[in-house]
């Protein structure tokens, strides 16, 4: 018998209707360059980036939660903002 993936998220498409654009600037309390890594997994890639590039602004998009807060407890381990 074969294997079957069931995914244990939702799916993120299904958001309907305009959304507005944050305001990056005020959100980040300053102009910089900006990166968007999408769907950052274990955030290896997104945590190397904000270390290298301190002074952009990096967004990762990442919908499961588990992720995130993982991620962002590192980030915060390794002072980054």
């Amino acid at each position: 018998m074969s294997r079957v993936r069931h995914r244990i998220h939702s799916n993120p498409f299904t958001v309907r209707g305009p959304i507005e654009v944050p305001d990056w600037a005020r959100l980040f309390a300053r102009q910089a360059p900006f990166a968007l890594d999408i769907g950052f997994g274990d955030g290896r890639f997104t945590l190397a980036l904000a270390e290298r590039h301190r002074d952009w602004n990096i967004v990762g998009l990442e919908i499961r939660d588990f992720l995130v807060e993982q991620v962002n407890r590192e980030a915060q381990a390794r002072g980054l903002t």
